[in-house]
């Protein structure tokens, strides 16, 4: 059984007690307190812990009439700790489609997306005024994953800064996948003056969209 598991923090009896979950399934204290050598009750110990903290649960099997077996297993919290690669799957199928269909129905898809995008973020924006669009904007692009910091660097010009591309490892095969989001942010607030300061494409530490507003938000 591989030993390698994201720690998240945890010390390593606990990766070893969560590494164990995902292989078996699910384990009794007793179980797991002879697999990693240690008594049932410092087996409890750690894995209370971890239930705590949301990455395991507690679950009672019943077998015919008598008492439930109380059982541990991974929560749905803990596939976070383990390798996912739906970026490289999507980026895979992107490059089947583009050689199939050319790039022009990669680009639509990444235009409908935007279409979309868009769509949620006016709906977050709307009825708000125009000095705390800004604020919604920010967290409206945290929400996708895109660590947003808005400053505000003069009055009534601000920095939008990513400092995540959460669609990165895709955007490295589809250009497309990104270029819009100066069109995008320039949608959502059709009255500013909006220009990129820096690129993650373009090899910049993040991106970062300098905004000039309408003159009703200065003061």
């Amino acid at each position: 059984m591989t030993d390698q598991v994201p720690d998240a923090g945890h010390p390593p009896i606990r990766q070893k007690i969560i590494l164990a979950l995902k292989h078996r399934g699910s384990m009794t204290v007793a179980e797991m307190g002879e697999l990693v050598g240690m008594s049932s009750m410092g087996a409890r110990r750690h894995l209370d812990a971890l239930v705590g903290e949301g990455w395991v649960r507690l679950e009672a099997v019943r077998h015919g009439q008598g008492r439930p077996i109380h059982r541990y297993r991974l929560a749905a919290r803990a596939e976070e700790l383990f390798p996912k690669k739906y970026a490289l799957l999507a980026t895979e199928l992107l490059g089947y489609l583009a050689a199939e269909r050319g790039n022009a129905i990669v680009e639509e898809l990444f235009n409908r997306r935007g279409q979309n995008r868009l769509l949620a973020a006016r709906a977050r924006l709307a009825g708000l005024p125009p000095a705390e669009q800004l604020v919604a904007l920010a967290a409206f692009l945290n929400s996708d994953g895109y660590l947003a910091e808005l400053q505000e660097v003069e009055a009534g010009v601000f920095l939008i800064t990513e400092h995540n591309c959460p669609i990165c490892d895709v955007a490295a095969g589809f250009r497309a996948a990104c270029s819009s989001e100066l069109g995008f942010l320039q949608a959502i607030l059709p009255e500013a003056v909006i220009t990129r300061e820096q690129w993650l494409a373009d090899g910049g530490q993040s991106c970062s969209y300098r905004i000039v507003v309408a003159g009703e938000v200065q003061g």
